[in-house]
């Protein structure tokens, strides 16, 4: 008879769910904006892994890599109410061990760019003059979004506007009066509009006087 030999099989260790990279807890994400962020989700044992994950909301979505152990959270602000949420990733082995990780995220409302002070009345006295108006100066948008300009005149072929980087120019085109209104949209859609008079006019000139010596 062969000898009797006893062999002890270790533990099966549970996979292990590690965030690659430093967040703030709960991650706050903007309506305007999309996050990701990477996991590592192995098994000590070498065990073939599944994943699961309840996204807590339509923000969430849990993708794959090029590289089998490195998985994307991405969020995706504008797919969710505001409001705070959980999202629950499982990891499980093929014997049945698990791990789960709760991931807390708050997807903040979106807020309208708002005007901060009244556009002045513009008066130029000859076509070709130009106005320019620092933007930031004027509007804000508390979500730090890319604000986007554009203008509508009650009167053609008068003024001119039209946005360069970061200022507002206006031009004067012809003679006459118009009212232009100015609106401030941020990437969702939300704007401000605030009107503005503009008046091109001819500098009247004084009578011409001769003096002749006697």
């Amino acid at each position: 008879l062969s000898p009797i030999k006893t062999v002890t099989t270790g533990d099966n260790a549970s996979p292990q769910i590690e965030i690659m990279q430093e967040i703030e807890k709960p991650l706050k994400v903007h309506a305007h904006e999309e996050i990701q962020v990477q996991l590592s989700i192995s098994d000590p044992d070498g065990h073939a892994i599944s994943q699961n994950v309840v996204p807590g909301s339509a923000a969430l979505s849990l993708s794959s890599t090029s590289e089998p152990s490195i998985w994307n959270l991405k969020f995706v602000g504008r797919d969710a109410e505001a409001g705070s949420y959980t999202a629950r990733i499982t990891a499980t082995d093929e014997f049945g061990a698990s791990t789960l990780l709760e991931f807390p995220y708050t997807i903040l409302p979106n807020h309208a760019p708002v005007s901060l002070k009244k556009i002045d009345n513009v008066l130029f006295t000859k076509t070709g003059e130009s106005l320019i108006l620092k933007a930031n100066e004027y509007f804000r948008d508390e979500d730090g979004e890319r604000i986007k300009y554009s203008v509508k005149a009650n009167t053609a072929n008068i003024a001119h506007v039209y946005q360069e980087g970061e200022n507002i120019v206006i031009t004067a085109l012809g003679y006459g009066a118009t009212t232009i209104t100015l609106s401030a949209t941020d990437t969702l859609g939300e704007r401000v509009s605030v009107a503005v008079a503009v008046i091109v006019r001819k500098t009247e000139k004084g009578p011409e006087v001769t003096v002749k010596d006697n």
